[in-house]
């Protein structure tokens, strides 16, 4: 019986462990696995069976000092849900939860391998021709613009019983809060001065007087960038072909993601 370590965050695993996990989940028999490149911390895993190729995601984020995945996957396939039904962009669907931890000792999600380029930005640097970089750049604005075709009448969040809820002040108030609590802990940390401090607060206070929280709002992924979808290029042309790690997703402001 092989034993592998894929990932530090994944500890030791059989290929009996993972074969029962499919069977488990009717996608097969065990073939093979493989570790992925990067992402989500070392929870994923690449797993071939008869089935077809899947990615296997385990070790849920710890939230308050547990393993929580009804925060992480559960949140995962809201989302996934949404965009699989109303956007042309495909997800890793459908997403299939065992929250028994009795086989790996954790709970873990197994979903359909998306085809397509998976790219960071140090590749997109160091092997793209400035041509394909700018082809990416285009490919990653429409998708962006595909994704936002799912919205919601306001601003909101899900929380880990996939239940909706919206932001009692609006998603510019509710960033603001995000950022004056990190700013308050940097300058706790002495990452930043007072100054500093003054300047967020008074970005934070225009930003919010302009904002009257009751606008729509649009899919916001929280984490777009090539390490989280995967792309294809068709005789120069690239598309985004998938989106995956949806789980900071939200209702807001289409900007936000703009920053990554």
């Amino acid at each position: 019986m092989a034993t592998v370590v894929y990932s530090l965050r994944l500890g030791a695993i059989s290929d009996e462990q993972i074969d029962v996990a499919a069977r488990r989940l009717n996608v097969g028999r065990f073939v093979r696995a493989a570790p992925t490149r990067s992402g989500l911390f070392g929870q994923n895993l690449f797993l071939t069976t008869t089935e077809g190729d899947f990615v296997l995601r385990g070790a849920p984020h710890w939230v308050n000092g547990a393993p929580n995945d009804q925060w992480q996957f559960t949140k995962d396939m809201f989302f996934a849900r949404l965009l699989h039904e109303q956007t042309d962009v495909p997800v890793p669907w459908p997403q299939l939860y065992d929250a028994a931890s009795d086989i790996f000792g954790w709970p873990y999600v197994i979903v359909p391998r998306l085809p397509g380029i998976s790219l960071d930005d140090r590749t997109l640097r160091k092997t793209l021709s400035l041509d394909d970089q700018h082809g990416v750049a285009r490919a990653l604005g429409a998708g962006l613009a595909r994704l936002q075709v799912l919205s919601a009448p306001r601003a909101g969040e899900v929380d880990p019983s996939r239940v909706f809820s919206t932001y009692p002040r609006g998603y510019v108030r509710h960033l603001a809060d995000e950022i004056d609590a990190m700013a308050a802990a940097a300058q706790l940390n002495g990452a930043i001065v007072a100054a500093d401090h003054d300047w967020i607060e008074r970005v934070i206070g225009t930003a919010c007087a302009q904002d009257p929280g009751t606008s729509a709002a649009v899919y916001v992924h929280a984490d777009y960038k090539p390490d989280n979808l995967v792309l294809h290029n068709a005789g120069g042309q690239w598309r985004v072909c998938g989106i995956f790690d949806l789980h900071t997703s939200c209702f807001g402001d289409g900007a936000y993601d703009l920053c990554r």
